[in-house]
């Protein structure tokens, strides 16, 4: 396995909190699908916490049903994205799904609220999109560790999607060196 850390700029250590969630890699005619998140502008792999005592696998195939209305059987996690932002860890597994069908999507009162649309990219759009500018009007209220997290959404989809091809990861961008301190890519 694969583990990409995003340290950020303002942390406590030990963190307090933990946030554990599981993401899918979706392609499918040369077109990844993300969760566009309308409001703010946002693309995510599709995917959301993981409940108490769920498998990462079955989290995976739940938040692909939920948001996207898609029934997946994913790979065993091939990357877990640590993410450390003030008091909170967030742990994320990515896991490369195939289709296996579809279904109604099943969208939570949050994500109606942040106008999900299951949104597929071509993937020679995928660095310009997740290089674009989100709602920043309208991204969270809340703690300061879930608004570093959203913001730096992008660039962490972005990596994970080069790691999965077998490709580097980019240097932090510039806009992004307020909220990120280092970032590393390791085997194991």
């Amino acid at each position: 396995m694969i583990r990409l850390e995003i340290i950020g700029t303002e942390r406590d250590i030990p963190f307090k909190t933990e946030r554990r969630g599981a993401r899918a890699i979706i392609e499918k005619d040369g077109k990844y699908l993300f969760s566009y998140l309308s409001k703010r502008k946002q693309y995510l792999t599709p995917g959301g916490g993981i409940e108490e005592g769920e498998r990462i696998e079955d989290a995976v195939r739940r938040e692909c049903r939920e948001e996207c209305g898609i029934i997946v059987e994913p790979e065993k996690p091939f990357l877990v994205v640590d993410e450390y932002y003030f008091e909170k860890r967030w742990v994320d597994y990515y896991s490369i799904c195939s289709i296996k069908g579809f279904c109604e999507d099943d969208y939570d009162k949050k994500e109606v609220e942040l106008g999900l649309i299951p949104t597929w990219i071509e993937e020679e759009r995928i660095k310009d999109v997740l290089s674009s500018s989100m709602n920043w009007d309208d991204i969270i209220s809340g703690p300061m560790s879930s608004i570093y997290a959203v913001r730096n959404s992008h660039y962490r989809e972005y990596c994970v999607y080069l790691i999965s091809k077998g490709l580097d990861i980019p240097p932090i961008p510039e806009n992004l060196k307020d909220t990120i301190e280092s970032i590393k890519v390791e085997i194991i």
